[in-house]
């Protein structure tokens, strides 16, 4: 029976000695050929935090403290990690006498106290401790050794790192990776420069060999959650204004960029664009993120390109403001756009009155395998409550960047749905938008105008479903949305009147587009005065069918009328004209949608 139960204690003895091994997790920055680590092993009732060195005690630290013991140790290791990366020998090892015991040093670095305590726990007197000690890290310290100041590689798929060889190992230089198909390494003896490329996710390591001494860093290659795949160029006439600059950045950052399936992209455009140097760069922060991937949080220069100013008349028009009041989630307006190579305006305006707030989102469809490029320039009003201001608003602007020429590139990759436009739109408010589209690379191109209860989580969106070619046009359109008038005017004589959305142009089906919302009136007027005298003539605004504003360009000066009602009448412009002179003007004006058309310019001198 005495057998069995020796036989027994000294099995759980084991038993119990095995399950207190554990080892002392420490945040460490440096892995070395020397595999320095910390393990906890309580011995007669103390605390015991033993120092290896791959498989072997270096030395013990014993003390009644469990928190002071493990602090002690992992203070050692901190200095022992700082000593071998500044290439330490045993020679840089010392004892120094002080108050209350003996300093163990390396270098000029305190790696352990020796004081009566740590002696009483270990048995032993404090000098000859402190010696044993000294000596365990000589012979620590006297063995050739490789280290790094990481403790693990983090690399990106398709990127390379240069990391720094550092140590007192000497001899023939061997380097490896395992598993061999994730990454290609190399090294340079004469700068002690490991090169380290990856080529797919996985986990591995790199090992260094030199001499007998052996260094195995661990390597954890991942695909980045987004990366550059070029440098972003954004293209923009010299007449565009910051908003355009704005999107044609956006749009290059977003061609440029690839997101991984399932991460989050974040980028903000840092500076403010400006078209008064000619070599002009926007910086994009971009952070991305995703479970599986390593975030990417970098800088990206956009280089602006700068193009002459582009003025050329629509081919067409695209009006979507039926219905006009939206009551629920609903596809508003859809069709390919007309393949003309000239410019293609579209105009929509639409009032929310489900009672809830909806995203009005304007989406362009490439449908083609290729990519497609478009000349673009809008404007956008809203949302606003007052319906006549936010038609206003909208027109008065596009007016102004028509006439400038101010147009920016927008790129569509390959089957994709682009977002050219999405607003917020609570219950209630008005949006008024205008878009002029050229397209200039690629030619299937389509587009839908929706209010729907959620915004879209990425501006470029993969084109899945099959979309026909002759998709049925849920949309107004009308062709060649430009009217010429010419109008003269003789100094004394009748007044000469100029009607605005009297004549109605016609659609592709034969319907009228009353008040010919969203065609631009371009008018040539001449006056002429056979006085002997200096003349004054003026021309004036007048609504005829409810109350109405205005907004024109005359003669390069953009100009507006505030809401009057009908016979009522507001001076846009007066001129004086020299006695037998004939004075030419050009007038450009395009109806606002919610304000009461046709309205009439009167061109009139006393």
């Amino acid at each position: 029976m005495t057998a069995k139960r020796c036989a027994a204690c000294v099995l759980l003895s084991l038993i119990t000695t095995k399950l207190l091994l554990q080892e002392i997790a420490v945040t460490q920055c440096v892995t070395t050929s020397l595999n320095l680590r910390l393990r906890q092993m309580p011995i007669d009732g103390l605390s015991c935090v033993e120092l290896l060195s791959g498989e072997n005690v270096v030395l013990r630290i014993r003390h009644k403290s469990a928190l002071e013991c493990n602090a002690i140790a992992r203070k050692l290791l901190d200095t022992l990690h700082s000593a071998v990366l500044s290439l330490a020998t045993e020679k840089d090892v010392s004892v120094q006498r002080v108050k209350g015991g003996y300093k163990v040093l390396i270098g000029d670095a305190e790696a352990i106290l020796i004081d009566h305590v740590i002696a009483r726990n270990s048995r032993s007197l404090v000098d000859k401790l402190a010696n044993i000690v000294a000596e365990r890290l000589k012979d620590l310290l006297r063995r050739p050794y490789l280290a790094v100041p990481i403790d693990e590689v983090t690399i990106g798929v398709g990127e390379t790192k240069i990391i720094a060889i550092l140590g007192t190992a000497d001899g023939q230089w061997r380097v490896s990776v395992a598993p061999h198909d994730v990454a290609s390494v190399s090294f340079d003896a004469t700068t002690k420069m490991l090169r380290l490329s990856a080529f797919k996710a996985a986990d591995g390591n790199a090992i260094v060999s030199c001499g007998n001494a052996k260094l195995t860093l661990p390597i954890r290659i991942r695909a980045r959650a987004a990366r550059l795949l070029r440098s972003p160029i954004a293209i923009a006439t010299d007449t565009a204004p910051v908003e355009f600059t704005r999107e044609a950045a956006i749009n290059a950052i977003l061609n440029s960029v690839e997101r991984m399936p399932g991460a989050q992209l974040r980028f903000e455009l840092l500076g403010k664009p400006s078209n008064d140097f000619p070599d002009e760069v926007l910086i994009a922060r971009l952070k991305a993120y995703g479970a599986e991937y390593l975030p990417l949080d970098a800088n990206a220069a956009i280089r602006i390109l700068r193009i002459p100013p582009m003025r050329e008349s629509a081919a067409a028009l695209l009006v979507s403001n039926e219905p006009e009041r939206i009551h629920t989630e609903q596809v508003l307006s859809a069709g390919m756009l007309p393949n003309t190579g000239k410019p293609i305006r579209l105009l929509y305006h639409h009032v929310n009155a489900s009672g809830e707030t909806l995203w009005l989102r304007l989406e362009l469809f490439n449908t083609s395998e290729n990519e497609a490029q478009i000349m673009a320039q809008f404007a956008h009003a809203g949302p606003i409550t007052d319906e006549i201001h936010s038609g206003y608003t909208a027109v008065s602007m596009f007016l102004r960047r028509w006439f400038d020429g101010a147009a920016f590139v927008l790129e569509l990759p390959p089957r994709s749905i682009y977002v050219l436009s999405e607003s917020a739109m609570p219950a209630g408010t008005t949006i008024t938008g205008l878009w002029e589209i050229t397209p200039v690379v690629g030619g299937s191109l389509g587009y839908q105008i929706r209010a729907t209860r959620e915004r879209s989580q990425w501006r470029i969106i993969p084109l899945t479903a099959p979309i026909a070619r002759d998709i049925p046009i849920k949309a107004r359109q009308f062709a060649e949305p430009m009217k010429l008038i010419t109008a003269r005017h003789t100094v004394g004589s009748d007044w000469a009147f100029i009607h605005i959305g009297r004549e109605p142009i016609r659609g592709l089906d034969k319907e009228h587009l009353h008040g010919n919302y969203g065609v631009i009136y371009r008018i040539t007027v001449e006056v002429e005065n056979n006085k002997d005298t200096i003349s004054t003539y003026e021309l004036a605004f007048m609504p005829n069918a409810g109350i109405a504003r205005c907004a024109a360009i005359v003669d390069g000066e953009f100009v507006s009328a505030p809401l009057i009602r009908p016979s009522m009448e507001f001076v846009l412009k007066r001129w004086q004209i020299p006695p037998m002179r004939t004075n030419r003007h050009e007038i450009y004006i395009m109806p606002l949608p919610a304000s009461y058309y046709p309205v009439s310019l009167i061109l009139r001198s006393p």
